[in-house]
């Protein structure tokens, strides 16, 4: 259940995000792996998660 203790938190989400996007891992594509990780654990710990695809880009770069 969602937010119940027994998966990550939000914030924990945005801190891998954050860790991901601002440490480039990879050569290219640091930032769709970091967005994709944060709908991949939302979506494993059932968060629903509505952002359109401009304002998920903003908020991408703007952390980049």
């Amino acid at each position: 259940m969602p937010g119940d203790g027994s998966g990550i938190s939000k914030q924990e989400a945005a801190a891998l995000l954050e860790s991901i996007v601002r440490n480039h891992p990879l050569v290219d594509g640091s930032n769709r792996l970091g967005w994709l990780a944060v709908l991949v654990v939302y979506g494993l710990n059932r968060y629903r998660l509505e952002a359109p695809d401009d304002d998920a880009d903003d908020v991408i770069v703007d952390l980049a």
